[in-house]
């Protein structure tokens, strides 16, 4: 998959830029569709709050595919807060 080509090189820019503002953080990589992976994972961990950015989709494909963080709010039972 096209994804994990690049999932190396995510990881270690996710890590730079957590370095640059002495952040501390973990960096998990989930599989599966992205809403639940993330709810189930934040439910694993016993997380305080999701945390997801929010971004410009042409309508039709968000009527297709539905936005990502309108499904962790509408489905977690965590807070989430989303990022514009």
């Amino acid at each position: 998959m096209i994804y994990e080509d690049r999932t190396e090189e995510v990881i270690a820019e996710a890590r730079m830029m957590l370095n640059e503002q002495q952040a501390d953080g973990d960096i998990d990589i989930l599989e599966g569709d992205p809403a639940e992976s993330i709810i189930e994972h934040a439910n694993r961990i016993s997380a305080d709050m999701i945390v997801t950015g929010s971004r410009d989709q042409n309508r039709l494909k968000k009527l297709i595919f539905g936005s990502v963080s309108e499904k962790l709010s509408a489905k977690s039972d965590i807070p989430v807060l989303i990022v514009k």
